[in-house]
């Protein structure tokens, strides 16, 4: 994983000093544009050829019909032609693939300095998934300094946090027990690794001198799926709102004089099928991710509060059972999960204290990272106060992406 290397921190340094080495800011996107490019082809050559496939077949795709018809081709022409270098060669550029089309389709022509901010390699891995629009510029100061590195610490913690609990995630279920201490286990897992891994591509971003919009909004505290999709991966729900759900929608209601309300509720199910099975085979062309993001669309669907789903516990149920789709390996392993749950005991003699200290430590552990993206602003000013506690929380952050470089971590999200 890049946020792990040595390459990846020497690749963010050298280009944070473009902004000392150029003070138009031309020069700086122009310079920023060339090591995006310069830092994509070292991952591999594979991706410039994939990319640049990519925007010349939404290119010809626009001359021939509207812009969101467009997106959507280039977007299935991408995520198979993906899968073909995947075969060979990896790609990891998923999240970077939908920045620049989200770009794209609101350019009437070719501009470099959108495209660079578009592109920022800081946010290849795990992104958010941004348009040039959505990125702002932050003032040359130790304050904003400060928070970048706040953000990237807290990224590290949030990872390590997340890497403690694979080993109980991979545990056999044995009791109800085991059920409470995986339902939390699976839930803190997916959210501090995909809010570690953001974190981190957040602070770096900032330390180039430019701010992306959040993530996270305390996805677990949603009052249904739909708020909860909502408030987790924003700018993924931003990005395929705007560009296939709306307008298809329009399309299909476009084509009706005067729409009843049952017709209006169709266009809206034609429309989520369509675009939770894009997100779906985005992630990984699969039957399983297919499976999962048809399961998000039905219950995103369903009036939450006319079949009772319109509460905290509920939407964290569908939420568990979205992540075991998304977590599973194969069909195999969903089977091997549905057969420990026929043979669940209700308990287990001799080891209930582990197992509660566990679920308690869980509890604690699925509130406090609700909360994390609060603590950053705080924590900054703290450290800005205190000349010797940055300089030292520097110093430790570097020795930290040191000794996380020779660990073999998993960030779940940067595999796509």
């Amino acid at each position: 994983m890049i946020f792990y290397s040595v390459f990846y921190w020497i690749i963010l340094m050298l280009a944070v000093s473009g902004k000392w080495l150029f003070k138009d800011e031309l020069k700086q996107l122009i310079f920023l544009l060339i090591f995006n490019v310069v830092f994509l082809f070292l991952l591999s050559p594979a991706n410039i050829l994939f990319l640049s496939g990519l925007i010349f077949i939404n290119f010809i795709c626009k001359k021939a019909m509207d812009p969101w018809k467009a997106l959507i081709v280039s977007l299935v022409f991408g995520i198979f032609l993906k899968k073909y270098f995947d075969l060979t060669t990896p790609l990891h550029v998923s999240f970077i693939m939908l920045s620049v089309l989200g770009t794209l389709t609101r350019l009437p022509k070719m501009d470099f300095k959108k495209l660079a901010k578009s592109t920022l390699f800081t946010l290849v891995q795990v992104g958010p998934i941004v348009r040039s629009e959505d990125v702002s510029s932050l003032e040359n100061d130790e304050s904003s300094y400060s928070l970048s590195f706040v953000n990237i610490f807290s990224g590290f913690i949030s990872l390590s946090l997340a890497s403690a609990l694979l080993p109980t995630l991979k545990k056999p279920l044995m009791d109800s027990l085991d059920l409470i201490q995986h339902f939390f286990v699976v839930l803190n897992l997916m959210f501090l690794n995909f809010q570690g891994a953001v974190l981190i591509a957040k602070g770096s971003s900032e330390l180039l001198g430019f701010k992306v919009p959040s993530n996270f909004n305390q996805p677990y505290f949603a009052r249904s799926l739909q708020e909860f999709w909502k408030r987790w991966h924003i700018s993924m729900g931003n990005f395929f709102s705007e560009n296939v759900y709306r307008p298809v929608q329009l399309a299909f209601l476009s084509k009706l004089e005067m729409p009843t309300a049952r017709q209006v509720q169709h266009s809206k199910l034609v429309a989520l099928l369509l675009t939770w099975s894009l997100i779906g085979i985005w992630h990984k062309p699969t039957f399983l991710f297919l499976l999962w993001g048809l399961f998000n669309a039905v219950f995103v669907f369903i009036p939450a509060k006319k079949f009772k789903l319109d509460n905290i516990f509920a939407t964290l149920f569908l939420i568990y059972v979205s992540h075991l789709l998304f977590l599973a390996e194969d069909v195999g392993s969903l089977s091997d999960y549905l057969v420990q749950l026929q043979s669940l005991r209700f308990l287990t003699p001799g080891s209930l204290m582990p197992k509660i200290i566990g679920i308690i430590f869980n509890l604690a552990l699925f509130f406090m990272s609700q909360r994390m993206f609060s603590w950053a602003p705080y924590i900054k000013n703290r450290l800005f106060e205190n000349k010797w506690l940055y300089y030292t929380t520097i110093v430790c952050l570097f020795l930290l992406s040191l000794v996380y470089y020779y660990k073999d971590q998993i960030i779940i999200y940067g595999q796509f």
